[in-house]
């Protein structure tokens, strides 16, 4: 019987397996599955007898006997579901682990040639289903014995693909029945189209310093990855004490010779494309930067809503622009005291108006030793992106114990507040910690145990691109984007 497998996703999507027991079933052909428009993904199940010299070969059940030739007259069918706008996939593996296994490399590179010649290639080959062009192939690997040879036919497939990095030509989906698979989810990207996933988890970055010199790194770039559902732009600062407030986004641009004004037409870009922008203030220098009275707050709240956020027709520093809330990256622990008057001030100009949090990842529930402990506390706050480098919260694969420690402080602590792992986009240095893509998925792990996780926040987009330009093969948000939020359908590199 087939099942039907959902997304818990932003727009909900099903897709279905076919084969095993199909053809003395009215409706259940594969064209008439496809002609339920209900479906956007069908996987034929099962490409099976692999590995230990075998020759794979298809076993769909009593829908057709492949070994006859009997299943070629789902060409047709086949070629109607993709005019549908279906995705029909080959689904590897099966319910029987002792019909299929990857004991090497060696194989690993075998099959995927195989799959890729008979079934992806378009190569006019006629093969078991006749001269087809498959959508992709599903992972459904039950076989716990090993796993370490998926990755390298996942990854086979991927270079062997004629088409660019998040192009939606073919995918590669995964599918488990079983926990012990999921270090081979790892590498492809933890559960996609067809894994169940309680949350649906985002991607926020800072956006700032030493952009101009990167390609993709500009602030519409940015967005246009579709990665992000929030930038930040880093920072406002220079407040505090009688000073005046100033942006400071490094070598981005200029705010004092009104070099910023020409973020505003790539601002509105980012909005049209749904990312929430926001001011970050505050930033890594602590003494640029304070709250020293009430009175001090009350200024602040009023600059940042007039300049930035209301809409007024103001021509700003940024032109003018109506930003989507202030993020707080707020180091100095001299004063808690009027941060949360901030907060106050600016939630009762717009109630509407979005406040993050950006804290050094050190916390004990309870205790008030973050600068913006009180502000947290007043429920004005919708995210919270604890910082999880340069710190000893840090996550450690061979010791996890800090590390959950600390989340579970924040998500304790602040339960009504959206919680985001702050982590650092490049190996910048090694007392950052930086959690590589392989890693990735053990931090995730954990972080998803807490009902109010609901993503990874990005330090910065400098770094990010500049990943790739050390040599990698991609940003690192590419790499990392379909582990985070596994409902994507947009392509990245696997195998990192």
């Amino acid at each position: 019987m087939a099942t039907v497998f959902t997304i818990s996703a932003h727009a909900d999507q099903m897709a279905i397996y076919w084969g095993w027991h199909i053809n003395n079933l009215p409706g259940a052909a594969l064209k008439a599955t496809c002609e339920t428009n209900h479906f956007t993904h069908v996987s034929i199940a099962f490409l099976s007898n692999f590995g230990n010299g075998r020759p794979p070969r298809p076993d769909f059940g009593t829908s057709c006997d492949a070994e006859s030739g009997g299943c070629k007259s789902l060409q047709k069918d086949i070629i109607a579901c993709q005019r549908l706008g279906v995705k029909v996939l080959l689904s590897i593996g099966g319910f029987d682990v002792n019909n299929y296994t990857l004991v090497s490399a060696e194989e690993a590179h075998r099959l995927a040639a195989h799959i890729y010649d008979v079934y992806l290639s378009g190569y006019d080959i006629d093969g078991p289903l006749g001269k087809v062009k498959l959508d992709g192939i599903d992972f459904y690997v039950n076989d716990a014995s090993t796993y370490d040879y998926w990755d390298v036919l996942a990854n086979h497939h991927h270079y062997q693909s004629q088409y660019p990095i998040r192009r939606e030509k073919r995918k590669t989906m995964a599918s488990s029945s079983s926990t012990p698979f999921l270090p081979f989810l790892l590498f492809l990207c933890v559960a996609t189209a067809f894994t169940i996933n309680a949350h649906a988890d985002q991607m926020a970055i800072y956006w700032g310093s030493h952009m101009k010199n990167l390609n993709q790194a500009e602030l519409r770039a940015t967005c246009e990855t579709n990665h992000f559902s929030h930038v930040s732009l880093a920072f406002l600062t220079n407040f505090g004490i009688g000073r005046t407030p100033r942006l400071d986004f490094g070598t981005a641009c200029d705010a004092e010779t009104n070099g910023c004004k020409s973020l505003q037409e790539d601002i509105a870009s980012c909005q049209q494309l749904g990312v929430k922008v926001l001011l970050s203030i505050g930033g890594l220098d602590v003494e640029k930067y304070t709250l020293a009275s009430a009175q001090e707050a009350h200024q602040l709240a009023a600059h940042i809503y007039d300049t930035y956020m209301s809409g007024n027709g103001i021509d700003g520093p940024l032109g003018k622009v109506k930003l989507d809330g202030v993020d707080f990256y707020i180091n100095d622990g001299s004063t808690q005291d009027y941060w949360d008057v901030l907060a106050q001030d600016l939630n009762q100009m717009d109630e509407n108006m979005i406040l993050t949090a950006s804290q050094g990842c050190n916390h004990n529930a309870g205790q008030a030793d973050i600068p913006l402990y009180n502000a947290l506390k007043t429920g004005l706050f919708s995210k919270m992106w604890p910082r999880f480098y340069g710190q000893p919260c840090t996550y450690q694969p061979k010791d996890t114990a800090a590390f959950k420690a600390s989340l579970q402080n924040w998500a304790r602590d602040f339960s009504n507040v959206d919680l985001y792992l702050g982590i650092i986009a490049n190996p910048d240095s090694e007392e950052q910690r930086w959690i590589s893509p392989r890693e990735l998925p053990g931090a995730l792990k954990i972080a998803r145990q807490h009902e109010n996780y609901k993503g990874v926040m990005l330090w910065n987009r400098y770094l990010d691109v500049k990943f790739l330009e050390d040599g990698n093969r991609a940003p690192y948000s590419d790499l990392i984007y379909r582990i985070v939020n596994p409902s994507s359908n947009i392509r990245m590199p696997v195998g990192f």
